[in-house]
């Protein structure tokens, strides 16, 4: 599985320019307010909470299948927070 970890007070992050199975998103530092997309290409997969704590972590199971890209796009009100996405290459 490999790692990416997305500083959230950047306006957008491409975790991976391929076809991606996203399997677990792990918040490492706290976040207090503003909601996170994550994106396949122009599409909103899931929509992150406002409010995580550090160490709480998103379990997708089998994985949720991302056929562009995977891309994290936080609201541009979030002043700060971290998270990390696991993920494997479909291709």
């Amino acid at each position: 599985m490999k790692a990416g970890t997305v500083d959230l007070t950047a306006d957008l992050t491409t975790v991976s320019n391929k076809p991606a199975l996203l399997k677990i998103i792990y918040c490492n530092t706290t976040i207090n307010a503003g909601v996170t997309v994550i994106r396949d290409g122009t599409t909103a997969r899931l929509r992150l909470k406002s409010d995580w704590a550090a160490g709480e972590i998103i379990d997708l199971g089998d994985g949720l299948d991302f056929t562009a890209n995977l891309i994290v796009d936080p609201d541009n009100g979030i002043g700060a927070g971290e998270i990390t996405l696991g993920y494997e290459d479909l291709r």
